[in-house]
């Protein structure tokens, strides 16, 4: 696990932060192209976060290409930390360390990455909810509930795959 951490470290690192301008990062190239990576994600996650909420009958817009608001209330900004790209790689690390088939393998990856987006929508849709229902709470409910409720349904998964592959 420790290996898994540092690994993801030693990429952030070579990458650079978000808030770090691209001329200044170790690899400009190619930190250009994982911001834009972050982008396409963010813009996705961004417009099935606003059709969920329209679904359930509240009118949003996205502004500034990453911030959602419901009408009449302060949005909810996400940054490139909220993606889950960390959450999916380690995921994927401990997919490929398990004692599963390649085919196990190659199928559960991109199933649990499509679970953690779908996870991500569902945090995104109840933030915005908990501003209107639950004022006061949605910082909490983002830094432990939310991330509780993630890390539960990947761990069920991962021990669903391990009772039946494993």
């Amino acid at each position: 696990m420790l290996s898994i951490y540092l690994t993801w470290r030693l990429f952030q690192f070579t990458i650079g932060m978000e808030s770090q301008p691209l001329e200044e990062r170790f690899f400009p190239t190619i930190s250009f192209y994982w911001e834009w990576l972050n982008d396409q994600l963010r813009i996705a996650l961004l417009h099935a976060t606003r059709l969920c909420l329209s679904l359930i009958g509240y009118q949003s817009v996205i502004t500034h290409d990453y911030i959602i608001t419901i009408d009449g209330y302060r949005g909810v900004a996400i940054g490139n930390y909220c993606l889950g790209f960390q959450f999916m790689f380690f995921f994927a690390c401990i997919i490929i360390l398990s004692p599963f088939s390649l085919l196990v393998k190659s199928c559960s990856i991109p199933f649990g990455w499509t679970l953690i987006q779908g996870l991500n929508v569902f945090r995104f849709v109840g933030l915005n909810l908990a501003i209107i229902h639950f004022p006061g709470l949605e910082d909490k409910m983002h830094d432990y509930l939310f991330n509780a409720a993630a890390l539960a349904v990947t761990l069920l998964l991962y021990m669903k795959l391990l009772s039946k592959y494993g």
